[in-house]
This record gives structure tokens, C-alpha cells and sequence, in this order.
């Protein structure tokens, strides 16, 4: 998808001040409570955040830790199949037509 101007200086701050041999890179899902109908994906789901059943969008994320800090590396928005089929929805939320759903194999 090209560069991302936010992430990739984050990316590059973090290969140039947190490099060490004790890195690892932390995959998490994360969410976040959403009221009305606007944004794309929002659902009736389990929020990690509460540890109850809300209206939250879930994304993946990508995060580079080390003992001399942390930093989010990426992060993909939780599109499923279904919410996808829907383009009008996802139009008025922002999402480009070239972003392919989240498909489980």
C-alpha cells in the first residue's frame, strides 16, 4: 500500500533508538467502544477493553517492545467478509475500495 506517512518514521525511530537483542514484536487485538452507525465495523461484540458485550470495532496491532521502550509499529482495522459486502456503509466511513476484507481461511 505504498508508504504511511505516520507509521513509517515511527518504524524508523524505533530500528534506530530501541534496537536490542531483547526485542520482540507483540501482536495483540485491541478495541474500542463506538456509538452510533457511522463508523466502519462497528458491532455488538466482546470488548477486551471492558471485558463485556458492547458496540466496539476490533484492530489488529502491531507493537515493537524492548527494555529501553515500546513503540506501535502497525495496526489493521478488523474488516470482516460480511461487513465488507456492504460498500455504500463502507464509502460513507472512508474506507477505500482497493481494501480487501479480512477472509477466514
Amino acid at each position: 500500500m505504498g508508504r504511511r506517512p505516520l507509521r513509517d518514521p515511527i518504524r524508523d525511530y524505533v530500528i534506530t533508538h530501541l534496537d536490542g537483542e531483547d526485542a520482540s514484536l507483540v501482536i495483540d487485538d485491541t478495541q474500542a467502544q463506538k456509538m452510533g452507525t457511522k463508523s466502519v465495523e462497528v458491532a455488538f461484540q466482546h470488548c477486551g477493553l471492558t471485558g463485556e458485550v458492547h458496540n466496539c470495532q476490533t484492530m489488529g496491532t502491531l507493537t515493537y517492545a524492548t527494555a529501553a521502550g515500546h513503540a506501535f509499529i502497525d495496526r489493521r482495522l478488523y474488516l470482516p467478509e460480511e461487513g465488507m459486502n456492504d460498500r455504500r456503509r463502507c464509502r460513507e466511513a472512508g474506507v477505500p475500495d482497493e481494501i480487501e476484507p479480512f477472509r477466514v481461511r
